[in-house]
């Protein structure tokens, strides 16, 4: 269905709504939580000096600046990247073998995910709900293409209870390349049977700004609630706080 979706006074006609995740719907506070419980659970199982356990809280929790290769604080970075940043600083601080480093990264990050109490955790950005919310009410579709995994960001739609508010999920491991390639918005395009030119693309980075420009949405808005600065997104058609600028007539 075809709904007038309006942004800072302008109006277009959507089919569809695709949005990331992190730092678009979801803030990055339960990321902080879930880091240290996969610092913790790595720390064990390598059975790491004490020192070294807590060396590599501050580094999965802080900006990550001692390690010159991650050059942003480690709960931002996109899943892949994060699981490569701490495999590469567990071998920089205590010698563990890349291989070995690698696999008790990757199988810790995905039992957290399983067990973790997002629910209690998970807060969505100003004016989330509500447009999830609006978009079903006006019967224009939505999708979350996002550089988690898609199980993990499946999981926390239902610990929201959005489940019937988000139609499609595209995850990191769903895309041939990550944002800014447009791969996966336009994968999320042909999920949803719309043409991209008829659906908005939002997000908070300049990944998402690119891929959304690069599948050809109309429009395609930044949002200043993540990690991105309005110099960074300043090729997107609007450049607003939160999803709260965003309203269907």
């Amino acid at each position: 269905m075809t709904a007038r979706l309006l942004v800072e006074r302008k109006e277009y006609s959507v089919e569809a709504c695709i949005l990331d995740k992190d730092g678009t719907v979801l803030g990055f506070d339960h990321w902080v939580e879930v880091m240290q419980m996969r610092a913790r659970r790595l720390g064990r199982t390598l059975q790491l000096h004490p020192q070294h356990r807590q060396a590599l809280q501050r580094f999965v929790t802080q900006d990550g600046q001692d390690n010159t290769t991650t050059p942003m604080a480690v709960t931002t970075l996109p899943r892949d990247q994060a699981e490569a940043a701490v495999s590469e600083y567990l071998q920089h601080l205590a010698g563990v073998p890349p291989a070995q480093a690698r696999a008790a990264v990757h199988e810790t990050f995905a039992e957290v995910d399983r067990v973790f109490p997002f629910a209690k955790h998970l807060r969505p950005t100003p004016g989330a709900e509500r447009f999830l919310q609006q978009a079903r009410e006006f019967g224009v579709r939505t999708a979350l293409v996002t550089h988690d995994g898609r199980a993990a960001a499946q999981r926390h739609i239902e610990a929201l209870g959005w489940s019937d508010l988000v139609h499609t999920i595209i995850g990191v491991d769903d895309m041939e390349t990550r944002k800014p390639d447009p791969s996966g918005v336009l994968l999320a395009c042909r999920m949803l049977d719309v043409d991209p030119g008829r659906c908005l693309m939002s997000g908070d980075t300049v990944a998402d700004v690119g891929a959304g420009r690069a599948a050809g949405c109309r429009p395609v808005v930044g949002l200043l609630s993540g990690t991105g600065t309005p110099a960074e997104l300043v090729d997107a058609d609007h450049i607003v706080p939160d999803l709260t600028a965003l309203s269907f007539l």
